[in-house]
């Protein structure tokens, strides 16, 4: 069955098949979790429900998500059941909703207070900032968050 997977280590979106419960798994490297839902009703993403407890250097954060997820990502389709089904989604349509991020931009966005999707800017000084969040909680920072 077609799947996208996430992959937060080499930044790359890519088709894979997945068949059972233990491909999925393998994709995250662990026990799975929903970790958001397609505003379709037709896919979901599963993340790895511990993923956080693996010491995450790679993270990937959706718009359709509510903070980054650790670790990789798979999504499948869904139907009314809640039966997994081929995803229809392109892979242009998942690399335009999500970013990937580093740890240190995850605890980045902690520090300012925000853990939504974003697009990442540096301006010419050299400071980063996100262009599509909250630009100010940037501004109101010390040198330490830069």
């Amino acid at each position: 069955m077609r799947a996208i997977k996430i992959d937060v280590t080499n930044c790359t979106v890519t088709e894979v098949d997945v068949s059972n419960l233990k491909d999925k798994q393998a994709i995250v490297d662990g026990y799975i979790c929903v970790g958001f839902e397609y505003p379709d009703g037709k896919h979901v993403c599963y993340v790895n429900d511990e993923g956080l407890l693996n010491n995450p250097q790679h993270f990937f954060a959706s718009k359709y998500g509510y903070q980054p997820y650790a670790g990789n990502g798979v999504i499948v389709g869904s139907t009314l059941t809640g039966n997994d089904s081929p995803c229809t989604l392109t892979l242009d349509e998942v690399k335009a909703s999500i970013r990937f991020l580093p740890l240190d931009d995850v605890q980045h966005l902690i520090r300012v207070g925000t853990v939504d999707y974003g697009t990442y800017i540096t301006d010419s000084t050299g400071t980063r900032k996100i262009s599509s969040i909250d630009l100010g909680a940037f501004d109101k920072k010390g040198s330490d968050d830069a």
